[in-house]
């Protein structure tokens, strides 16, 4: 990926995450680095690890990973907290996004992240 896509690439993360506040109380993700990147990309609310035994409370997405073990992981959570409060539509903007450059995590634009805000 050269730079100018990898600039428009975290331009819509940065921008995802901006509605994201906007709209979403918490997030629910696989693990800590998953965390730390929706950090460094300026999530401000509440973040949930998979696992923790703390509901979310208020409206909620779910950024588990993109391959088929955080699929189900996702349809679990969905299950267990119920679809009333639940955001659907960042969970496939994510997807889509991080699709069409081959990444099925979170986790996995860390490096991206950091490279284009200079993060070290």
């Amino acid at each position: 990926m050269r730079y100018n896509e990898k600039y428009y690439f975290v331009l819509s993360l940065l921008e995802l995450i901006e509605k994201m506040n906007r709209e979403v109380d918490v997030v629910i993700v696989e693990g800590i680095n998953d965390k730390k990147v929706l950090r460094e990309l300026g999530f401000k609310k509440e973040i949930l690890t998979v696992g923790t035994r703390k509901r979310p409370n208020g409206k909620f997405t779910i950024l588990t990973d993109f391959d088929e073990e955080g699929k189900k992981i996702a349809m679990r959570l969905c299950k267990k907290y119920g679809e009333k409060h639940l955001i659907k539509v960042y969970r496939k903007k994510f997807n889509e996004l991080l699709s069409r450059y081959g990444i099925k995590e979170i986790e996995g634009i860390r490096s991206i992240v950091r490279e284009v805000l200079n993060l070290f």
